[in-house]
């Protein structure tokens, strides 16, 4: 369950991947754009923070929804765009749909070409902006905001691996609150994480002192008392009213 809990194997990139790939014209590439695309041929789909590839999937999709959902995305009705495993099956079984915006091109393989091309050409300035590589851990920006909006109160840049749709969920400010396991029997035990800390006071040390471990898929033991538990199981609570 825990290894469940922090998988960050990417699912959609191995439905996906083999197909958009297929329409990448490698002939029309330059040297960083082919870089890109072996570094995509060699991935093993999980979404680590020291891999670049994650990065390059991320970009190519952002650039894809941009194109295709286009008067999906400007229209004023609150019309939900297509994810990605939906946009996979129609470019798959659906290239003609009338609903596809390919702009300016001639056909789904040739938006495709583009939008890779489109999403490395995003990764470079974004690289030039940030004079660091793209990895992913850095570039999708996983932070935790304080309740009060208050910056300096809350973590920015943490280097976690996973992502949207994936197990291992978090994007952005978002992010697995509490992961918490319970083996149940004769004596329960319980494992549990946050990304948090002990003390609610941003001067305390034990303020973000769980937030390592959350971040690594660690765990914390906690004791689970059964003592007062009645023999037959049941318990009963009482809620009486305030006169």
């Amino acid at each position: 369950m825990m290894q469940l809990q922090n998988d960050s194997y990417n699912l959609a990139a191995q439905e996906g991947l083999p197909l958009l790939l297929k329409h990448v014209d490698t002939n029309q590439l330059n040297e960083e754009q082919k870089i890109a695309y072996q570094a995509l041929l060699a991935w093993d789909y999980y979404n680590e923070v020291d891999q670049l590839a994650p990065s390059i999937f991320q970009a190519w999709q952002d650039q894809l929804d941009a194109t295709l959902w286009k008067s999906l995305q400007s229209t004023q009705c609150p019309v939900p765009i297509p994810c990605f495993y939906r946009t996979i099956e129609i470019l798959k079984y659906h290239p003609d749909n009338p609903h596809l915006d390919l702009g300016h091109h001639a056909t789904v393989g040739d938006l495709i070409h583009a939008a890779f091309v489109a999403g490395v050409q995003a990764l470079e300035a974004w690289q030039t902006t940030h004079q660091k590589p793209y990895r992913w851990g850095d570039y999708r920006q996983v932070f935790i905001n304080h309740l009060a909006n208050i910056a300096s109160f809350g973590l920015n840049n943490l280097q976690i691996s996973g992502g949207a749709h994936i197990l291992n969920a978090n994007e952005g400010n978002n992010g697995a609150s509490m992961r918490l396991i319970v083996a149940l029997g004769t004596q329960p035990k319980g494992w549990f994480i946050y990304p948090g800390g002990q003390s609610g006071n941003p001067g305390s040390p034990h303020y973000t002192s769980f937030v390592e471990s959350w971040r690594q898929g660690k765990y914390i033991p906690i004791t689970i008392d059964t003592s007062e538990v009645p023999a037959d199981g049941v318990c009963t609570l009482t809620l009486q009213p305030v006169l």
